[in-house]
């Protein structure tokens, strides 16, 4: 049986609350390797149930530590191969009745590395986690996830490897929020929602280690031809319609091959679109549009980009 009390292990040290030879026993890891993402993430320890013989049951309540959501976008023109790699972790959801969750504070560090990570790198002291000091990939975010707040549910870094990189791994930190929240629908009110202020950041709740390989693609055995995309349609250079469409084709070496296209609206990450792609509501000013091609052997076609004004 579990001595009491269980010290708390960070979500990422070696736990110590076993029998009185665990600590000099060796460390077990308490990870997962995936290759999907998870739906829902929640830590519960199991212990002896004293009144139950053989059975376990869970101690305190579970801790809600957000588990980042893993994507890839195709590579942007250019010489580096490596995809776009996208990581979102969301915040705590509310619970069954209540309109908005509690706010969280996130730190995240971010280091790449040439070779491959796995479960025995995504503790304290190994030489993948990043560095404290010098990984600071977001310095500070406070995220909360419901309906009608005006907190960013979830805390997104996108990322292209180097081109001799095949991995990462980031360190997230999760830390309670100990400001006011609004009393009708529990919304945080922080001064700055990028940096704590005095009396607004509280315990350490936990700290989520992850990391991502990198897996070659498969490619058509001899096609390095990019292809080239155009434009069919696009709106005038200045114009008064908030509302515009955009199409475009690509041509390609191989005959018969068909194209996926990735679309970006104002310098954000690039993400799968469809041909056309309209966008409405847009506001006055000056925007740009870009979009590239990529054919069956993944090569990326040179971004097209067009910019026009709304008066």
């Amino acid at each position: 049986m579990a001595p009491t009390p269980i010290l708390p292990t960070a979500g990422h040290q070696c736990w110590t609350g076993g029998s009185t030879t665990y600590p000099t026993a060796g460390c077990e890891h308490f990870g997962l390797g995936l290759i999907a993402n998870p739906t829902n993430v929640v830590y519960r320890w199991l212990v002896a149930d004293n009144a139950n013989p053989g059975k376990l049951v869970p101690i305190g309540g579970g801790v809600p530590i957000p588990a980042p959501q893993w994507s890839t976008s195709p590579p942007p023109p250019g010489p580096n191969p490596h995809p776009v790699i996208n990581a979102v972790a969301p915040a705590p959801e509310p619970d069954v009745g209540q309109q908005l969750g509690d706010a969280v504070w996130v730190k995240v560090y971010m280091h790449e590395f040439t070779s491959a990570s796995d479960l025995n790198h995504m503790l304290d002291g190994d030489s993948h986690v990043p560095n404290a000091l010098v990984d600071v990939e977001t310095d500070w975010l406070l995220i909360q996830a419901g309906v009608g707040g005006g907190l960013q549910a979830e805390l997104a870094n996108s990322d292209q490897l180097g081109p001799n990189n095949h991995s990462v791994v980031r360190k997230y930190q999760f830390f309670k929020y100990t400001g006011p929240y609004d009393a009708e629908n529990h919304e945080a009110l922080p001064v700055n929602d990028s940096q704590p202020s005095a009396g607004e950041r509280g315990t350490l709740i936990g700290n989520q280690m992850a990391g991502l390989n990198l897996a070659a693609g498969a490619v058509i055995p001899g096609d390095r031809v990019r292809p080239r995309a155009y434009f069919v349609t696009k709106p005038p250079l200045t114009t008064a319609l908030h509302t515009t469409t955009f199409k475009f084709r690509a041509t390609d070496n191989v005959a018969n091959t068909t194209f996926k296209y990735f679309c970006s609206l104002d310098k954000k990450i690039p993400a799968r679109c469809t041909n056309p792609k309209t966008y409405s509501a847009l506001k006055k000013g000056v925007h740009t549009f870009s979009v590239y091609a990529i054919d069956k052997a993944a090569n990326p076609s040179k971004a097209l980009t067009y910019r026009w004004t709304i008066k």
